[in-house]
C-alpha cells in the first residue's frame, strides 16, 4: 500500500511579513499582502500555511529606534525544481512588498537558513536557484 501520493517536498520556505514599515508605521492592507503571499506559495508549492503572528524587534540603524512589530510567517515545503522554476515570481513579490511597504529588509527562511532581501537586492534569493 502506498501511503504518499508524490515525491516529498523536503525544503521549508518561509516568508516573514511584518506589519510595520522601517519607521514603525503600520503597513497598509497587511492582510491583503498575507493573502497574496499564501496564494503565491500555493502556486509554487501546492499549499501554504499562514502561521499565528509573533512579536518581533529590530534596530533601525538609520534612526536609532527599536521597532516593535507583529510579524506573520507564511510557510510551505517546496521541491528544488519547483522553487527554481518560480524564483522570479517569488522575487517579484518580495521586492514589491519591500518597496510598497517601505521595508528595510525582508527575511526569507529556506532549508534552515535565513536570507535577507535588503535595499531591494535580490542576490540572496537568486542563489536559491542553485542551492
Amino acid at each position: 500500500m502506498t501511503l504518499f501520493l508524490k515525491k516529498p517536498s523536503n525544503r521549508r520556505l518561509t516568508l516573514y511579513l511584518p506589519d510595520k514599515d522601517r519607521n514603525g508605521n503600520p503597513v497598509y492592507r497587511h492582510e491583503d499582502w498575507l493573502n497574496e503571499a499564501c496564494l503565491l506559495l500555493v502556486g509554487i508549492c501546492g499549499g501554504a500555511t499562514k502561521n499565528p503572528p509573533s512579536t518581533g524587534y529590530w534596530h533601525n540603524k538609520a534612526s536609532g529606534k527599536i521597532i516593535t512589530e507583529t510579524t506573520h510567517t507564511v510557510a510551505s515545503f517546496v521541491g528544488e525544481a519547483d522553487l527554481a522554476s518560480n524564483v522570479s515570481a517569488l522575487l517579484e513579490f518580495l521586492a514589491r512588498f519591500a518597496t510598497e511597504t517601505n521595508q528595510d529588509s525582508i527575511a526569507i527562511e529556506y532549508d534552515g537558513a535565513m536570507h535577507f532581501l535588503s535595499e531591494f537586492d535580490p542576490q540572496p534569493l537568486q542563489q536559491l536557484q542553485t542551492a
